[in-house]
């Protein structure tokens, strides 16, 4: 699953734990209880030309329900300043962090839930512009009929 999204702004104050594999630490996190722009409804990304492409994973974990989130690079990554994450929790939340705009940053959000959350990420480029580059629905575990 690749894509990309971008966030903005914090809308609380509350510290949640962060993981990142690249060592480098998020400079916001924030959650908030419930809002007017929670929705855990997907809505089309922006369109981008090819040289701005930048390219999103975000996986669930499907026994603790984390979601982590990867930047995969893409021929727009070096114009990137940020990469903003903003995750809808089932339970309500949403909880934001920035990611460092390198190829396999990653961010970890232990806050997850055994529910459906979606992600949202946008990137900020150089020339200050900001684009939606991935949003999702993370089904927690999807049920099968076993007969």
């Amino acid at each position: 699953m690749a894509g990309l999204l971008f966030a903005t702004g914090c809308t609380g104050n509350e510290q949640g734990p962060v993981q990142e594999s690249s060592g480098i630490t998020p400079v916001a996190t924030s959650t908030s209880p419930l809002s007017s722009d929670y929705s855990l409804k997907p809505s089309p990304t922006d369109e981008v030309s090819d040289n701005f492409m930048v390219y999103i994973d975000a996986i669930k974990d499907p026994i603790s329900g984390s979601v982590t989130v990867i930047s995969r690079g893409g021929p727009g990554l070096y114009m990137v300043n940020t990469l903003d994450v903003k995750i809808y929790l089932s339970n309500g939340e949403i909880i934001e962090r920035e990611i460092a705009p390198d190829v396999n940053s990653e961010v970890v959000f232990d806050e997850g839930t055994k529910g459906d959350d979606r992600v949202v990420v946008k990137a900020t480029y150089d020339n200050g512009e900001t684009y939606k580059v991935f949003d999702d629905l993370l089904i927690f575990r999807k049920k099968t009929d076993n007969k």
